[in-house]
């Protein structure tokens, strides 16, 4: 707010409108956090108000990216965890084997089952 000689003249640039967030954000949090920033810092100039104003934003920009980046990471980890067990899921119906079969399994005789598999021959039908 600037005054002029009595007057006081209120500027709006349009901090603190609804146009600033995106569509799933909460007003009212954003509210909630320029008001507690215009409580705590009290600018008295409208420089002030102006750094005020781009602290809100800037915070809110913050806290935006941290949602947005933890939904991503989310994302991926659950993509990537759906893929690895699809892999497992492939590799115990395509190996069958047994957990005591497991336990003596070699790099070598891993080599020589996925061979057999890979050419047709059933690990069932041949012995190791």
């Amino acid at each position: 707010m600037a005054r002029k000689g009595k007057q006081e003249i209120v500027v709006d640039l349009g901090h603190g409108s609804a146009a600033y967030l995106l569509p799933d954000e909460d007003p009212d949090a954003y509210r909630d956090l320029r008001e507690e920033i215009f409580v705590e810092l009290s600018p008295k100039t409208t420089r002030r108000r102006l750094v005020a104003d781009n602290l809100v934003d800037v915070e809110w920009d913050i806290a935006r990216h941290r949602r947005m980046l933890a939904a991503v990471t989310r994302s991926e980890f659950r993509r990537q965890a759906e893929s690895m067990m699809g892999r497992l899921t492939w590799f115990s119906t395509t190996m069958s084997i047994t957990a005591s079969q497991y336990e003596n399994l070699t790099p070598s005789t891993f080599r020589r089952k996925r061979n057999r598999t890979s050419t047709g021959v059933s690990p069932a039908a041949s012995t190791c």
